[in-house]
């Protein structure tokens, strides 16, 4: 007697994972394939390929003979209503807002050293410092104007290390490689000033709230305060032993710096104002709420935590990642951290994680919102520049958003797959609605792992409504290779399952803490797949992930059949079945 396991693929569309728990005596089979070549591209699917039954096989799903058919299984009962009470406590407002869209990808304007990025604050304008110093009107896929477009090699020293915007929109200042600080009157672009700032480079520059002071630093860790317009030198502060990083203006006399530590200074007196870090930062950065009450900094065990400027405290809350760079929405609605290889999008008011978005453009330079429409602007190192945001902001901007990434609504009327990257386009697990304590533990575009202290009942209401929301709709019947909810959207599946969540040593844990899998599935369901069903041996298990028949044929008559079918049906062997 063998044993058949067959496996659908995985998100990523080239393994197969054996079915949980199908354990049985003899000898086991199991068939792996691949999706063929051709549907890893958007074109319209082939008409459904046809099949032949060689004699030793039934492509047929029937029971065997005189053996009468299983009981249909019983639809999942109706879950209650959430409460408003409920729904206050998710932090969901009247309606679940949709994710931030990709609207505007400009690029190819010659410049592939992008180093920093300033936005005016009626948000009509942004400069871009690299080789160039360019203006944009986001709106516009080109530069309106180069700042250094009359400037010799010998004026300046490329690339624009640092750019900045005063507040009350008159100025913006640049500093270069030579150490040179300029400053440009916006109303005509011409130099308000010219200062020789530093011996080596000018790194990080900041305006004081009432645009009366600019604060500059270089890789001495000396941070130096010059009068506007006219740039006379103020003072010099001595703030790291090593360069700053980050430089913001708390307040006209509070300034916070990010180095090996992150501290708060008062300019007046020179002196430490409140230390927020008590050891060595690895990757530090500083944001600024924009009614100047937080201020958000990357703290030494690779979390953003957020400082109460009111209060003089570093507040509970903290944001699951560490960050290079920091920006909080107009409105402070938002709080976008970029990492690594990514971006993360937070809620402002329960730092709970909303989005994640792929740093597909290369590593991002420049990070700002747009005020009055949530818009988020991402410069990166490359000389790409990208505008998130959702479509009806797109109208406010007067662009045409750019067309979002679409399944083909004939894949799962045709039993035919989508790739991975196509999946991971229009479903990014990743970004899918997390209960408000939620501690993520592990995450990729496919699967996505975090913990709760909410009860199952809780979790189970949460993404009921959450999901139901955006379309998903709750299976209606259970699936026995996938325990917890299954939901379905676009003929695509999506698994939610809660455990109680395992201890990791050195990592606290949280009193009743259940861990939440969300794992998605494709559009593609075994069941769909050809099968060995001699009449004597049924079907004995089978699921969205896997189907499992018994035979009495041997292997290489199994093998000799299913690869004969698969063919047929448009599949891709790697591997020859295994046996046990």
């Amino acid at each position: 007697m063998l044993l058949l396991a067959v496996t659908t693929p995985s998100l990523h569309g080239c393994s197969a994972e054996s079915p949980t728990g199908a354990a049985a005596s003899g000898t086991s089979t199991e068939a792996k394939a691949v999706l063929p070549a051709e549907n890893t591209t958007a074109s319209a699917p082939s008409p459904a390929p046809k099949t032949s039954a060689p004699v030793a096989t039934e492509l047929a799903q029937a029971p065997a003979a005189g053996k009468p058919s299983p009981p249909a299984a019983a639809p999942p009962k109706a879950a209650p209503e959430s409460t408003p009470e409920q729904i206050a406590k998710w932090g969901f407002a009247d309606k679940v807002a949709g994710p931030l869209q990709l609207l505007a990808c400009y690029d190819g304007f010659s410049d592939g050293l992008v180093q920093c990025m300033a936005i005016a604050p009626d948000g009509k304008q942004l400069a871009l410092g690299g080789a160039r110093l360019t203006l944009w009107n986001p709106a516009e896929s080109k530069p309106t104007a180069d700042l250094l477009a009359n400037f010799t090699d010998k004026d300046v020293e490329r690339p624009i290390l640092c750019v900045g915007i005063s507040p009350d929109g008159k100025w913006l200042a640049a500093g270069d490689t030579k150490g040179k600080l300029r400053i440009w009157n916006r109303s005509d672009e011409s130099v308000a000033a010219l200062i020789p700032a530093h011996e080596g480079r000018v790194t990080q520059l900041a305006f004081s709230p009432d645009s009366k002071t600019l604060a500059t630093t270089s890789y001495s860790g000396e941070v130096r305060l010059w009068s506007l317009p006219e740039g006379k030198k103020l003072k010099s502060l001595k703030a790291d032993k090593q360069e700053v990083h980050g430089l913001v203006f708390v307040s006209d006399t509070l300034l916070a710096t990010a180095g090996s530590e992150a501290v708060v200074w008062n300019i007046e007196t020179g002196e430490k104002s409140a230390p927020l870090t008590t050891g060595r930062l690895i990757g530090p950065a500083l944001g600024l709420s924009g009614d100047r009450r937080w201020l958000a900094f990357a703290d030494t065990d690779a979390k953003t935590k957020l400082w109460d400027v009111e209060k003089q405290a570093v507040a509970p809350a903290v944001l699951h990642t560490g960050a290079n760079l920091i920006e909080f929405s107009p409105d402070g609605k938002w709080i976008a951290t970029v990492g690594q290889s990514e971006i993360r999008i937070w809620k402002g008011a329960t730092q709970a994680l909303e989005q994640i978005l792929d740093t597909d453009g290369g590593q991002p330079t420049g990070l700002g919102w747009l005020p009055g429409n949530d818009v988020l602007v991402v410069a990166t190192q490359g000389g790409r520049l990208r505008l998130w945001g959702r479509p009806e902001a797109a109208a406010t901007l007067g662009i045409t958003p750019v067309p979002q990434p679409t399944l083909r609504r004939t894949a799962a009327a045709a039993k035919r797959s989508e790739s991975s990257a196509q999946f991971e386009q229009v479903f990014d697990v990743r970004s899918f609605p997390r209960l408000p304590d939620a501690v993520p533990a592990s995450e990729y575009g496919g699967s996505g792992t975090y913990t709760t202290t909410a009860a199952q009942a809780e979790i189970e209401q949460f993404y009921r409504y959450s999901l139901g929301k955006t379309g998903w709709k709750e299976a209606a019947e259970p699936d026995p290779a996938r325990p917890g909810l299954n939901f379905q959207k676009e003929g695509c599946a999506l698994n939610v399952s809660v455990s109680a969540a395992y201890p990791v040593p050195g990592v606290p844990q949280r009193a009743g803490e259940q861990q939440v899998v969300l794992s998605f599935s494709g559009n593609y369901d075994a069941r769909w797949l050809p099968k060995i069903l001699p009449s004597d041996s049924p079907n004995t298990f089978s699921g969205l992930s896997f189907t499992m028949s018994r035979t009495k044929a041997s292997i290489t008559d199994v093998e000799v059949a299913l690869l004969k079918q698969f063919h047929e049906a448009g599949w891709t062997p790697y591997s020859r079945l295994a046996t046990s």
